[in-house]
């Protein structure tokens, strides 16, 4: 899984398509073997190794993913007011969440929605915007009497 991700983690290319492309990657594995991830992560908290295993298997996540945020706030793409570590704990407890949900059982969500979705959040909270801009309705000001 973490060879899927790579090209983002490694800063490879255009941030924004390349972080699609590795959660893309993710996403797949977690497709293939969701039911495997989903008893991993719910029988963890009752087992000491296995819950030692996941934390290290997550703890991996993080630190990859925050050194990136990192490497990219020193680069300029992503602001330097963003907590690279609780971001990057966030980001990869949100991912793990979701993609156990949606793929850890029968019948599995749909991989392209879920990928639209977490890519949105990454891009939203990493580069302050969406894929495809929107633009917010003004609000109205006109004054109500009551």
């Amino acid at each position: 899984m973490h060879q899927t991700a790579n090209p983002w983690i490694s800063g490879e290319g255009e941030p924004i398509s390349v972080l699609r492309a590795s959660l893309g990657g993710v996403v797949k594995t977690v497709v293939e073997h969701g039911p495997i991830f989903r008893a991993v992560s719910e029988a963890a908290p009752l087992d000491e190794r296995l819950e030692k295993s996941w934390s290290v298997f997550m703890g991996r996540w993080d630190a990859a993913v925050r050194a990136r945020i990192e490497a990219q706030q020193r680069d300029g793409l992503i602001s330097p007011s963003i907590n690279a570590q609780r971001t990057a704990n966030a980001l990869n407890s949100l991912n793990a969440s979701v993609l156990i949900s949606e793929f850890g059982r029968q019948p599995q969500g749909d991989s392209d929605a879920v990928l639209e979705t977490l890519h949105g959040i990454w891009v939203g909270t990493l580069y302050g915007r969406s894929p495809k801009r929107l633009r917010a309705s003004k609000p109205s000001t006109t004054k109500h009497s009551k």
